[in-house]
């Protein structure tokens, strides 16, 4: 009987399982990090309020305190309500109606979240379909299908679009993870916003990721070099001899399996003394030759 195949003490499927686990955690992660009701949050003393000029809007756009700021990656939580986008809107109308230097801050603070988290979202949707596709790629292989560069394809385009993701979003909101917020912004500049659960939570995976998909094309291609391209098997097969078969009689065909029986001992065939070379001898039973089933060739070649 065969036995599994293994690398560093660990069954080829042993180390899939693994890569699986760690696919799932990475997307669990993901995940968590989108859902998180906390992402960013400011200490300033800005605030704004736009009842008087602006009634018509939703009470949650008519006031913001930048003391109390607090939002998810989409919403505004504390301080504020609503979505990034709709008091962008809200409040970049308003700004054009007053020309004030503090609800401009307001208006680039909310248009750049918007945009940001707009960008992360579509990039770590990207990373998750791209984790679906490397797994999915990797059972493939399981099952002998030649489709190992797409797991190399499917982690770099996962590692890519995270890191991508996450650096157009700091670029967009100039959020630092230095828990540095407090400064008022002057002249209309853009308020310094601090990152919260769901932000560091992002960065923590962008640490990570490096180290699977590295360790992963690591292993992926020991197996590949050890299994072949086309998948490995559940167990490593057994090795024979690869003899040729010669037929005893011109138009008989043997079969494709003969019958490895090992050679006796060295001392039976003898050469002016020297122990002759010795192969593994096929044994044919009756009808092992098309053509002649009533044949029983005991070894091979016949004696003569």
């Amino acid at each position: 009987m065969g036995d599994y195949p293994k690398l560093w003490k660990c069954t080829y499927r042993a180390w899939w399982i693994i890569f699986f686990a760690l696919q799932l955690f990475l997307i669990v992660l993901m995940i968590g990090s989108l859902g998180s009701p906390k992402w960013v949050y400011t200490e300033n003393d800005l605030y704004g309020y736009n009842d008087e000029y602006w009634r018509d809007v939703p009470d949650g756009s008519k006031f913001y305190s930048g003391n109390k700021f607090e939002g998810s990656l989409t919403m505004c939580k504390e301080g504020c309500d609503g979505s990034y986008s709709q008091l962008a809107n809200d409040w970049c109308n308003y700004y054009d109606e007053t020309d004030s230097d503090y609800d401009q801050s307001i208006c680039a603070q909310f248009a750049l979240l918007a945009w940001g988290s707009g960008a992360f979202i579509i990039c770590e949707i990207i990373a998750l379909i791209s984790i679906v596709c490397w797994a999915s790629a990797m059972g493939c292989y399981m099952c002998r299908t030649n489709c190992m560069w797409l797991t190399y394809c499917c982690s770099a385009c996962m590692w890519v679009s995270h890191y991508i993701g996450l650096f157009l979003w700091i670029a967009f909101t100039g959020a630092n993870f230095g828990q540095h917020c407090s400064k008022d912004p002057k002249d209309g500049e853009r308020p310094e916003i601090c990152t919260s659960d769901g932000s560091n939570l992002a960065l923590f995976i962008l640490l990570i990721i490096p180290f699977i998909v590295i360790f992963f094309c690591i292993i992926a291609c020991k197996i590949q070099k050890s299994a072949g391209s086309h998948g490995f098997r559940k167990k490593i097969d057994e090795v024979t001899n690869n003899i040729t078969v010669m037929a005893p009689y011109p138009g008989a065909v043997p079969y494709a399996n003969p019958v490895i029986i090992p050679p006796p001992p060295p001392q039976y065939y003898m050469q002016n003394g020297v122990p002759a070379p010795q192969y593994p001898t096929p044994q044919y039973p009756a009808g092992n030759y098309v053509g002649d089933p009533n044949a029983f060739q005991s070894s091979y070649p016949p004696k003569s």
